[in-house]
């Protein structure tokens, strides 16, 4: 990236990519509970959120409640397999009467057949032509295939430490004889709600959801399924953080973004203060194995929260900060990376669920791990100052 329009146009070209792209919203067609309320193209009827299902409950509760535990759930490599994984156990466990979304006391009492279910659907799953051919892209053995996270292979870990917490939570705000969604309604800002999810003495989810993905399902109340609407700026379309995950930090690191912003970045391999200032704190320094070259891991979301370094003059810090505080809610006495998206999303009338949708399609099927990237065919080649960069593309990975 040569200069900040540069980076203006790299936004809102990942805006218009994301909004002609929804793959990587939450399937909800092959959810059988969910069936009345998608049409024939497998859209949804939002006209039907406040209509009840069979069981007395709105569709715009029951579908915070499956959207809140995915975003448990979906923190694996593989996010399609664990959205596949989700909808079938949810379809097996509602058709032998365990309606856990309505009732999730019924997930505990028949514990013992959610964990077989659970396994059941988990080995069917690994033995799918479709993740045959993810582990191929993947480059790591069928074997190796693990949705259940942390590389743990005991159901009670996964299901107790994943599957129950959201489901503990909807199931309090039942006795309480309120509802899900108020519940997350009630914050005072749409990126306090990220913070309230994981972070809350009571209802927080803790060390079961991350950052990313208390954010995720920010993006998915408001942008994705525009659950949560309200006449608030505080909860507009760019009044969260984006999502940032190794898909996302891939692209913004690749194209430019990041290194417009962090100069340092670019001096990385040759400057010996630079390499110090990133290695160890956001990058793990790697020799290969092949040719003993070096080369970085980076952690993408240790670079949310940096502070920039340069790239924008002192007014439009003023600018950043003012929209900031309409936007959030909240005063910040430094400009951090993930500010910059947003402010920028609002000057160009962008938004960041798109954006984020954007940089996943890009992230998943051109701007690859391993040196494999596909810049030819990469709608961003124009603009990407990372295509024609061998130290970038094969010595640093996510």
């Amino acid at each position: 990236m040569e200069n900040l329009e540069q980076i203006r146009k790299l936004i809102k070209q990942l805006n218009e990519i994301g909004e002609s792209n929804f793959e990587n919203v939450p399937q909800i067609k092959g959810v059988d509970i969910f069936k009345d309320i998608l049409n024939l193209d497998d859209s949804i009827k939002k006209e039907k959120y406040n209509d009840k299902d069979n069981k007395g409950i709105l569709y715009k509760e029951l579908l915070t409640r499956y959207l809140f535990l995915n975003s448990i759930l979906d923190q694996g490599p593989d996010m399609e397999g664990v959205r596949i994984l989700q909808a079938n156990v949810t379809n097996r466990l509602y058709k032998e009467g365990i309606f856990f979304l309505h009732d999730p006391s019924l997930f505990f009492k028949r514990i013992d057949f959610v964990f077989d279910v659970v396994k059941e659907e988990h080995e069917n799953i690994k033995k799918s032509e479709r993740t045959k051919k993810w582990a191929e892209n993947q480059k790591i053995s069928i074997g190796r295939y693990n949705l259940f996270l942390e590389n743990s292979k005991q159901l009670s870990s996964y299901i107790l430490g994943r599957w129950a917490p959201p489901l503990s939570i909807i199931q309090i705000r039942i006795n309480e004889k309120r509802t899900l969604l108020s519940l997350f309604e009630g914050q005072k800002s749409a990126e306090d709600l990220s913070i309230f999810i994981k972070s809350d003495e009571k209802y927080g989810m803790g060390k079961a959801i991350g950052n990313k993905a208390a954010h995720l399902l920010v993006k998915w109340l408001i942008y994705s399924y525009g659950l949560i609407k309200l006449n608030d700026s505080k909860w507009g379309q760019n009044s969260y953080e984006l999502p940032f995950d190794s898909n996302a930090g891939r692209v913004l690191f690749m194209t430019g973004f990041f290194h417009y912003f962090f100069p340092s970045l670019n001096k990385i391999l040759f400057d010996k203060e630079s390499e110090k200032k990133w290695v160890g704190s956001r990058m793990n320094q790697k020799f290969s194995k092949s040719d003993n070259g070096r080369y970085h891991m980076y952690i993408t979301n240790s670079f949310r929260g940096a502070v920039i370094e340069d790239g924008i003059d002192n007014e439009m810090k003023q600018e950043i900060k003012s929209f900031l505080k309409e936007m959030f809610g909240h005063r910040f006495r430094d400009i951090k990376i993930q500010h910059i998206l947003n402010y920028i999303a609002n000057e160009e009338e962008c938004k960041i669920g798109a954006i984020d949708d954007g940089l996943m399609k890009i992230g998943t099927t051109f701007c690859l791990n391993n040196g494999k990237q596909k810049c030819d065919s990469c709608p961003l080649n124009q603009i990407c100052s990372g295509k024609n960069n061998k130290e970038r593309k094969t010595k640093f990975f996510t």
